[in-house]
């Protein structure tokens, strides 16, 4: 049963379309995405378990994630509980708020996310909190 309708696995059979044409072109997919507010990497697998591609999804700067949608529920717990459903995520952070630098270059894609201190006032520091990459011709998350 999906756990979310507005993501991939609310649509399985377009999902598995779309990996195995990634598949059978045999690149380098790297599919960004920033719709859930919150900073993510997972490994893009097909049915049969092989990874074809990598997502690297974004936190907001101002918009708000799940720290604000499930307040009753604390970071760590959604963070346990995250790869328990998905088993192909590598990353995730569901209460800091900030943005990702996605480096493309021939020999890899590197996702560095950027964590603000804070989006209410405008003194505020930004730290990277992680580094994850994927290298040519092997579609994998690897630490970067």
């Amino acid at each position: 049963m999906p756990y979310n309708l507005d993501a991939w696995d609310g649509y399985p059979a377009a999902r598995e379309s779309v990996l195995a044409t990634a598949k059978s072109l045999n690149r380098n997919l790297v599919s960004p995405a920033g719709d859930t507010h919150n900073a993510w990497a997972s490994d893009l697998t097909v049915a049969s378990g092989e990874i074809v591609g990598v997502e690297f999804a974004t936190a907001s700067v101002s918009s708000p994630g799940f720290e604000r949608f499930f307040p009753l529920i604390s970071s760590a717990v959604l963070e346990d509980a995250f790869p328990k459903m998905v088993p192909d995520l590598r990353y995730a952070e569901t209460s800091q708020r900030g943005y990702m630098l996605l480096t493309l270059t021939p020999s890899e894609a590197r996702g560095d996310w950027v964590q603000v201190s804070t989006v209410l006032s405008r003194d505020y520091s930004a730290d990277v909190a992680m580094s994850l990459r994927t290298r040519a011709g092997k579609p994998e998350i690897v630490d970067a």
